[in-house]
């Protein structure tokens, strides 16, 4: 049995220096820095682990937004063209997603009409050349919207009718060319992911 003055006692007490540390009369002494130590290891791993989570979050939106963005200057016309996705045309491409902005006459003289009167000439052809890749991307022909305008004159345009947002009951068929009003325009551009000075211009 061991004793307070055994030699195996005296020497174990010898070489831990915990056990030299001074505590107060008749108190036994605790180690309260080994749970300190352990907790702040634990927190320092679980704070480590949020703050990587928030960085790998805050990259992956970052990279998300990045490639969501476009060039500026697509931005017009592709908000026109995303506008006519609330209106059926009566022709090529009904009942189908992507074939009206590819196929249908009246959707194009449409799009160019409303471009016209919202977007800059060099908007209206960037905005077609992105219609076009979306098009082929999609294995849809793509109709030469040079073409199909080229008769359209500004009377033409300026005759055609004006639609606010869900003026056309849902399930007609238009059998016509239409330009949207501009406040139908900004509603759906409004929607739709913009750079900051294009969200500032937005009201204008």
């Amino acid at each position: 049995m061991l004793t307070s003055s055994s030699p195996l006692l005296n020497e174990q007490d010898a070489t831990d220096p915990l056990a030299q540390r001074p505590s107060k009369r008749g108190t036994p002494y605790i180690r309260p820095w080994i749970d300190w130590t352990w907790n702040s290891v634990a927190s320092l791993i679980f704070n480590t682990t949020i703050l990587l989570g928030l960085l790998y979050g805050v990259g992956l939106c970052t990279s998300t937004i990045q490639k969501a963005l476009m060039p500026s200057n697509e931005y017009c016309l592709h908000s026109v063209s995303v506008s006519y996705n609330y209106i059926t045309f009566s022709g090529e491409g009904y009942n189908t997603y992507y074939g009206p902005k590819c196929l249908n006459p009246l959707r194009t003289i449409s799009t160019y009409a409303s471009g016209k009167t919202l977007c800059t000439d060099k908007e209206i052809q960037i905005g077609f050349e992105k219609i076009r890749r979306e098009c082929e991307k999609d294995d849809f022909e793509f109709l030469d919207w040079r073409h199909v305008v080229a008769n359209i004159t500004g009377d033409d345009i300026a005759r055609m009718r004006l639609v606010e947002f869900d003026e056309i009951p849902s399930g007609t068929n238009v059998t016509e060319p239409v330009r949207l009003t501009k406040s139908f325009f900004q509603r759906v551009d409004n929607t739709l992911v913009c750079l900051p000075q294009q969200c500032e211009g937005s009201d204008d």
